[in-house]
């Protein structure tokens, strides 16, 4: 279920069904409410997608960069080869990210997701908590 309420699905909000993973939804920055009575084992990681125009192949992402949680460990998850170049994958290229937090509590998480979410018209495309990023 979990799985679900961060992947390209669509969810009904005053009548009308929008879709989650779109660049302009609101509903979906607000999320939270959907997922706080869920309960999720995790290892206290956050998997972040960043917007294309703030990503590149083998750009190096540290806490500096998400100053508004308390990091333990950032992992590219990308996979590009280092070679190549951001126009080589095409406007779809993306950085992916796993972010492991130090509180690992499964409300540390939802309060991380939250923060992130008011990024998103920024550099963050999609924050979720279960690895379906893509």
């Amino acid at each position: 279920m979990i799985a679900v309420m961060c992947s390209s699905i669509a969810f009904a909000n005053n009548s009308n069904s929008i879709s989650i993973y779109g660049y302009d939804t609101q509903e979906y920055l607000n999320f939270y409410n959907e997922i706080k009575d869920i309960e999720f084992a995790g290892d206290g990681s956050i998997y972040v997608t960043m917007h294309h125009d703030v990503s590149d192949v083998g750009k190096v992402y540290t806490d500096t960069n998400f100053p508004e949680l308390d990091i333990e460990t950032i992992e590219d998850l990308t996979g590009a080869n280092p070679n190549d170049t951001k126009d080589d994958y095409g406007e779809e290229f993306r950085n992916v990210l796993k972010i492991t937090l130090t509180n690992k509590s499964d409300q540390n998480v939802i309060s991380a997701i939250e923060k992130l979410q008011e990024r998103a018209d920024e550099d963050i495309l999609k924050p979720c908590f279960d690895g379906s990023y893509n």
